[in-house]
């Protein structure tokens, strides 16, 4: 029945942003070939509903269809992959589940892959002039030994995804895009607070879904933990 019940969200995650993916709201680092839409709040969370092989699965037959379907796919959906893994390591963690895998897994996501990013971005001869827009990314990394100290909690993991997310779009839009030095440094205002509203939108669209599978599943006491 758990298994059911997993595969159903995941046809659920498949049929809802296939909806969203049509409502956008805003324009991402300047450049009008990538967009926000609802499917940047929604997909990350299958990393906490429904684990890392399902939602591996579920992510590639989304961006599948998308990129079949519309041909745009700068980012391949790199970004939200890694934030879904992002959530579902933190998931893991919470549900005591920390084998070594999961916790070199860890480091290697939210210490490394950020610093690797800040790197990359830095040594780019545009990057290089607006080096101060990858210090964001200090921000997950913060996050991760913050939150060893103190009890996780949703909204911060989901600000933690967001901006590994956000790091790696960036490096592949510095790397394929030509933005100029000036767009990078214009965009660090804007990036804090579209954080921001990213983090609290999946935090609020993962209470939403924790409220209503808890109804309609077996087992409504793990959803309804304090744990995500």
């Amino acid at each position: 029945m758990k298994t059911i019940s997993k595969f159903a969200l995941s046809a659920f995650f498949i049929a809802i942003t296939s909806v969203l993916s049509k409502f956008t709201f805003s324009f991402v680092l300047g450049t009008y070939a990538m967009k926000f839409s609802g499917i940047n709040f929604l997909l990350p969370l299958l990393g906490a509903f429904c684990g890392i092989t399902l939602s591996s699965i579920t992510l590639i037959t989304i961006f599948a269809l998308k990129f079949f379907c519309t041909k745009l796919c700068i980012t391949l959906g790199i970004p939200t992959a890694l934030a879904t893994l992002s959530i579902s390591i933190n998931r893991s963690i919470n549900t005591n589940n920390s084998q070594y895998f999961v916790r070199i897994t860890n480091v290697l996501l939210h210490v490394l892959f950020p610093v690797l990013c800040i790197a990359l971005f830095s040594i780019h001869p545009i990057g290089a002039q607006a080096y101060a827009y990858s210090f964001y990314w200090f921000i997950p990394i913060a996050l991760f030994f913050i939150q060893y100290v103190y009890k996780k909690n949703i909204f911060l993991i989901m600000l933690q995804s967001t901006f590994i997310a956000h790091a790696t779009g960036s490096i592949i839009v510095l790397y394929t895009c030509n933005l100029s030095s000036g767009q990078w440094l214009s965009l660090i205002p804007v990036v804090a607070l579209e954080r921001f509203v990213m983090a609290s939108g999946m935090t609020l669209c993962m209470l939403a879904i924790k409220y209503v599978y808890a109804r309609v599943t077996v087992s409504p006491k793990y959803f309804l933990s304090k744990n995500i």
